[in-house]
């Protein structure tokens, strides 16, 4: 059998499988190359312990304020980073609200604030206590973040050392940040994209060599069923992905964990090398 006569007796194999790859592949590619703001706002998980308020009681040794007024409970760090996932840049003029992080313990109090980190000197960042709230919320200004461009800060607080620290403003043509959440959502949606392609491609292959070589199997409609299959494992992933609440519980609860695993290891790994201060 001539290759041209193989693509016009199976073409329908063919193209099906193909056609269906290549309609994800070109939505994700189009996302991937869309000229949008993405602001990304990353808080580490790892907070470094500075002083248990515990240990403190029967020592001599006490931590006071400037105004020397003594501290009596736990004081942390934290580091959060902020930058510009997307490929357009975002400009000062481009802020309409200020750009805020607050910590959402309303007890806690911002001790000391520093940057770290930049990944250019054009990006001139500048933090300062918010004049609406100076104890727990800090103000955010820079001149522009091109793509991958950011900073990184560190906060010391006194308060819970688990308290979380949130972003707050508006930045035009942008509806939300990207945060610790929703990155670790991004990267558990490409693990299961890839596991999607992989099963798909292996499927096509299959099914590419069943329909050459139909002797292998001695069911004559063994190419549909496998069509079939694969509509039907596309639906059901992109059921899962689209309405995740109408999924059996164990999925459910899989999914659940694999987002916090990655929430608290691996969503790190997705901050530009530029502003990662060692």
């Amino acid at each position: 059998m001539t290759v041209s006569s193989f693509l016009r007796q199976k073409w329908f194999d063919i193209v099906n499988p193909i056609g269906l790859a290549s309609l994800v592949l070109s939505i994700y590619f189009y996302m991937d190359v869309k000229a949008v703001r993405e602001p990304a706002f990353i808080v580490d998980p790892v907070r470094t312990e500075i002083i248990r308020a515990d240990r403190m009681i029967d020592t001599p040794l006490k931590i006071v304020r400037d105004n020397g007024e003594a501290i009596r409970v736990d004081i942390s760090s934290l580091r959060f980073f902020f930058w510009n996932r997307g490929k357009l840049p975002i400009k000062a003029t481009d802020i309409l609200e200020p750009l805020a992080v607050c910590l959402s313990d309303p007890q806690s109090e911002i001790l000391d604030f520093k940057i770290l980190k930049v990944s250019r000197s054009v990006v001139h960042p500048v933090i300062k206590r918010s004049p609406k709230n100076p104890q727990r919320a800090l103000i955010i200004t820079f001149d522009i973040l091109e793509s991958q461009d950011g900073f990184c800060c560190q906060i010391v607080f006194a308060g819970k050392p688990a308290t979380a620290l949130s972003l707050g403003g508006f930045l035009e043509g942008v509806s939300q940040f990207l945060q610790n959440e929703t990155i670790a959502k991004s990267i558990l949606w490409k693990k299961i994209a890839r596991m999607v392609v992989f099963v798909g491609l292996v499927l096509l292959v299959f099914a590419i060599v069943i329909a050459y070589n139909p002797q292998l199997v001695s069911i004559p409609k063994i190419k549909y069923v496998i069509f079939i299959i694969m509509v039907m494992f596309s639906i059901s992933t992109l059921h899962f992905l689209i309405n995740k609440s109408k999924v059996p519980n164990v999925l459910k609860r899989i999914y659940e964990y694999e987002l916090r695993r990655i929430n608290t290891e691996s969503v790190i790994d997705v901050v530009p090398e530029g502003i990662v201060a060692r």
